[in-house]
């Protein structure tokens, strides 16, 4: 089961397309009364038992050994076994200093030690790039399963297109005309939507002053960009973080 559990203005209602579990209103309320649970993560966490967790430890059951700690450890075991690219980690316990966070869940250990370090300093760029640029990446969950199945088929990364949202990565300097970009968006918001094929571009307007595309890339064209429907590609917005 995957879903958005943020709040955040790129996280539209639209985007909410996941087949969603049904869970028990009752428990989903009671969850909202005791904090600071939005309607969404209440949801999430109350579908998180409507399976039994794959992991579980006799410690955390033995109410004279619980802390805050072992609770927090209880809550990760159901957690951990919902995941699929990306899933949030709560703090490691009631007192810990670490923060909420987001975990990239895709990467697969290579043959070498240079590949492995190669892809981890390549996630840490293209998140620097997320948090420095503001860069909306966020797709329908749709399309991200779609992208999944396509991944798990033999020589995906040389044979397969992958959904990729490409109206946000467009202007020639992106630091500099963002708001040209903008601007570009929102004049479009009143054209007909572009029909979508196999090998085509499917744009859908979310909001009124909106316009949202993407397309299906080979992966080397998601990093280099593809000139002919004026996509940048990941790889020029790193050098124009390192610059």
């Amino acid at each position: 089961m995957n879903h958005y559990i943020s709040n955040h203005e790129y996280v539209k209602d639209s985007h909410f397309d996941s087949p969603q579990y049904k869970v028990d209103d009752e428990y989903k309320e009671y969850l909202k009364k005791q904090g600071d649970l939005d309607d969404r993560l209440a949801f999430h966490i109350a579908s998180l038992f409507v399976r039994d967790p794959i992991p579980t430890y006799g410690d955390e059951h033995d109410e004279s050994k619980i802390n805050d700690e072992a609770i927090t450890s209880h809550f990760e075991n159901l957690q951990s076994t919902n995941w699929n690219s990306m899933r949030f980690k709560p703090p490691p316990s009631k007192d810990s200093k670490i923060g909420w966070r987001v975990e990239f869940r895709t990467l697969d250990i290579q043959i070498t030690d240079f590949e492995n370090a190669a892809l981890t300093i390549l996630l840490g760029m293209i998140t620097n790039v997320i948090n420095n640029f503001d860069v909306d990446f966020i797709m329908p969950i749709s399309m991200i399963d779609e992208n999944m199945d396509r991944a798990h088929k033999r020589d995906a990364i040389l044979n397969e297109k992958f959904w990729f949202k490409t109206s946000n990565i467009k202007s020639d300097n992106y630091k500099t005309n963002i708001l040209k970009e903008t601007d570009y968006l929102r004049s479009s918001c009143n054209k007909d939507c572009d029909s979508s094929d196999s090998h085509g571009s499917c744009s859908t307007s979310f909001e009124e002053n909106d316009k949202e595309e993407y397309h299906e890339l080979y992966v080397y064209e998601i990093f280099e960009g593809k000139s002919d429907i004026n996509f940048k590609g990941i790889l020029p917005l790193i050098d124009e973080y390192m610059t």
